[in-house]
């Protein structure tokens, strides 16, 4: 690969951070991954608060993990569509629902 090939490649790399962090910030008002952490960890403290108020058990005395994971799914819309891969896994531990949201960029779009 020629010197030019590799700038020029840098160049498109950089240009498209560039646009992916003023899409971040025109949608969710934040580009930074403290930002967006922090309203990762916000989501998380609204649906365990949400559970703790409005959660139910089932005849079995299960949570009722199909309604929690509608209220995740509902919550995290928006910043699924801004990642290519992203995980959700709920967990109770100790009688308390546990999230863990992760929305990463795959390696094509995050490589430098």
């Amino acid at each position: 690969m020629s010197a030019d090939t590799t700038l020029e490649s840098m160049e498109q790399q950089l240009r498209s951070i560039y646009e992916e962090r003023e899409f971040l910030d025109q949608q969710i008002g934040t580009s930074t991954a403290d930002g967006i952490i922090d309203m990762i960890r916000s989501l998380e403290a609204q649906l365990a608060d949400m559970y703790n108020k409005h959660g139910h058990k089932t005849n079995d005395d299960a949570p009722d993990f199909q309604g929690m994971l509608k209220q995740v799914r509902e919550l995290s819309s928006e910043l699924d569509s801004e990642y290519s891969k992203r995980s959700i896994v709920l967990t109770v531990e100790h009688d308390k629902p546990v999230l863990k949201a992760v929305w990463e960029e795959s390696a094509a779009q995050g490589d430098c």
